[in-house]
């Protein structure tokens, strides 16, 4: 079974992930994966989290936010094997942007199943 933490900011972003982010947990342990997920406490939080992950050799690092939440969470995985996954929920999402990632909504979650 694959493991991943996926972490998300309540105050970031143009609106509250909480309920996306619980959805995609499900959605994803439906799927095998387990999932353990943490309310962050802003950008540094986030690196040490996905240490954490690192540190535990879990499969993924999962991040629900924006440009600066990817940043964070990118320095805590530099150098390892754990995957970084990304739900854009920041206010630009810049990053997700350039690469093709649509931003993370409650439909696109729906059509998932």
């Amino acid at each position: 079974m694959s493991e991943a933490y996926l972490v998300y900011n309540p105050a970031a972003g143009r609106f509250p992930s909480k309920m996306l982010t619980e959805r995609a947990a499900d959605i994803l342990e439906a799927q095998g994966w387990q999932i353990q997920l943490e309310t962050t406490h802003g950008g540094p939080h986030i690196t040490e989290l996905a240490k954490q992950a690192v540190a535990q050799a879990m499969d993924a690092f999962l991040v629900a936010g924006g440009d600066g939440s990817v940043n964070f969470a990118v320095n805590g995985l530099v150098a390892s094997q754990t995957a970084l996954g990304v739900l854009p929920a920041g206010t630009a999402n810049v990053w997700a942007k350039e690469i093709g990632l649509p931003d993370l909504t409650w439909t696109r979650l729906n059509a998932l199943e």
